[in-house]
């Protein structure tokens, strides 16, 4: 996180969060239900930092993300989802099954989604702080292991 904050900005509701995020994800003991936390609080960090991705319609042409569409690409570059439009505009992105894209959508359904949608979301989760920092994250290899 102090990668992404400033020194002396401060941010309680962010701080809560992680006091929450923390509490919540030694309470459990399924893979699922970590990975929901942590993608959960990544979310959160995002939003609180002021740069979340779009993630209710397509980042480029603004659709609004639903049924009809047949999958979603998440790219940093475009900062959210990809409608399968837009897709071919951006080089950058990564292929998220629909119902991946869904959970995204609407972070209530996270904890609902199977561990196989989890570990996609989490991939493009991480794939995501690569880009914004411009180098892996140091911990990053042991959340998909």
């Amino acid at each position: 996180m102090e990668s992404l904050t400033e020194m002396n900005d401060p941010h309680p509701q962010l701080f809560d969060a992680f006091v929450h995020f923390l509490d919540s994800v030694q309470s459990v003991s399924q893979t699922a239900a970590q990975l929901a936390h942590i993608i959960a609080f990544e979310l959160t960090l995002l939003q609180e930092i002021g740069i979340g991705p779009v993630m209710d319609r397509c980042a480029n042409c603004s659709d609004a993300f639903g049924s009809r569409w047949k999958y979603a690409y998440f790219s940093s570059e475009a900062k959210g989802l990809l409608c399968p439009g837009c897709e071919n505009a951006f080089v950058e992105k990564i292929r998220l099954e629909i119902h991946a894209a869904a959970a995204l959508s609407e972070p209530q359904r996270l904890s609902k989604t199977s561990e196989a949608l989890l570990r996609q979301i989490q991939n493009a989760m991480l794939h995501h702080f690569t880009q914004l920092l411009h180098r892996p994250l140091k911990l990053a290899q042991w959340f998909l292991s």
